[in-house]
């Protein structure tokens, strides 16, 4: 795998004062580089760039206020925005939220829950310090503390920090469970710049048992070319709180989950066009038609 992967359009020059310009492809595509192929017939999905908080499956839970610029400004003070398959959030259709239980099914909801995907998004951090972006997937609503409720807010979260660095957390249980990867270093600052932010989560077979391959991509100056800058494989050995939840102590994440997520820590202020994360701002923007969603086709040994 090309790990500089350029757009197969001519690059245009770096201009982080500015959105990314929309390169010109099939409508229903942002034009941004996918770095895995979207799975035939899988799930797919891309923010409305008007009213989108009227799109059944983005439940943004808060306000959205569009910029002239085609990005959207959020007050809130913390900010996760989930997104759903086609099949919707339906808790009634979770049967279990016992880990081992889902493992063995494969799904927490459906079949097309959220499994292997590539979440993509552009952001613009104009101010604040000392926190960090995410894009999530694999589990449900994050609310409640441990068992029950707490076990279906279960994900692997991609990490990129206001300083550039990178990371990768693993929770298996809402609101603890938390183990860390190392923090390596992606860029600088992404202060004061449009940035890519990518974060690809999908199943792997090791030694024939489910393992998962998670992946942090940037376009560190906006020209839609992506360099991976952190990689992560969990094959078990990866956190001890399982148990809480049905599963081994160090119980991997094979499954789908009904949401996606874009959090933005404890935000006073943010812009926000596609996806979201929590996090420590004043002012953020996150560009609507550069942020998109797909079920990636992992037919490859990895």
């Amino acid at each position: 795998m090309d790990e500089n992967c350029s757009n197969s359009q001519s690059s245009k020059e770096s201009d982080n004062n500015h959105p990314p310009a929309m390169p010109q492809k099939d409508p229903d595509r942002s034009g941004i580089r996918e770095i895995y192929p979207t799975k035939p017939n899988g799930e797919e999905w891309f923010i409305r760039p008007s009213h989108p908080e009227k799109d059944p499956r983005f439940s943004p839970q808060t306000g959205l206020i569009p910029n002239s610029d085609g990005s959207f400004k959020i007050k809130s003070t913390k900010v996760r925005m989930g997104v759903f398959t086609s099949s919707g959030y339906k808790p009634n259709l979770i049967q279990t939220l016992d880990h081992s239980k889902i493992a063995s099914k494969g799904y927490m909801q459906s079949p097309n829950d959220w499994r292997d995907v590539e979440i993509t998004g552009y952001i613009k951090l104009n101010s604040g310090s000392g926190d960090n972006f995410a894009w999530y997937a694999r589990g449900g609503r994050h609310t409640g503390f441990g068992s029950p409720e707490g076990c279906e807010g279960v994900a692997y979260k991609g990490d990129l920090y206001f300083d550039g660095q990178t990371r990768w957390t693993k929770e298996q249980w809402h609101t603890g469970g938390y183990v860390f990867s190392d923090y390596l270093k992606g860029m600088g600052s992404i202060k004061g710049k449009w940035v890519g932010f990518k974060s690809i989560m999908y199943n792997i077979d090791h030694s024939g048992k489910a393992g998962v391959k998670l992946e942090i991509w940037l376009d560190k100056e906006n020209t839609n070319q992506w360099i991976k800058v952190n990689e992560r494989v969990d094959t078990g050995g990866w956190g001890n709180n399982g148990r809480e939840c049905g599963g081994t102590p160090d119980q991997i994440i094979t499954w789908g989950g009904t949401y996606s997520i874009i959090q933005m820590g404890q935000c006073k202020r943010r812009g926000h066009k596609r996806f979201q994360r929590e996090g420590n701002c004043s002012n953020i923007a996150l560009m609507s038609d550069l942020i998109f969603l797909t079920t990636v086709d992992m037919t490859i040994d990895s």
